[in-house]
């Protein structure tokens, strides 16, 4: 029986899917931040420009969905997780800890 352990990465899918979706946020902003800079009669480079500056600064400062390696102190158990995703209970002897 399978049990869903919050913030575990079990295939190589769901890691593509978390990447892909930190791609569609940072386009999603840049075009957002164009379409505002020429709503304000800038040229869309520039929006664009400011709006790709700002993800990226976000990026850097915080992670963001990134995947990590983990090590249960516990058991030793090695699995992938979402590095800041709060709570992880082990797969392996269930013990509960903070990433």
């Amino acid at each position: 029986m399978y049990h869903y352990h919050p913030g575990e990465i079990k295939n190589p899918g769901l890691e593509m899917m978390i990447v892909l979706v930190r791609a569609l946020i940072f386009v999603c902003i840049v075009i957002v931040a164009g379409a505002v800079g020429l709503a304000a009669g800038l040229p869309a480079f520039v929006g664009g420009t400011a709006g790709g500056l700002f993800i990226f600064a976000l990026f850097c400062s915080r992670p963001f969905l990134e995947v990590t390696n983990y090590k249960c102190p516990d058991c030793g158990n090695r699995t992938r997780v979402i590095k800041n995703f709060g709570a992880y209970r082990c797969s392996n002897c269930g013990q509960e800890n903070r990433i």
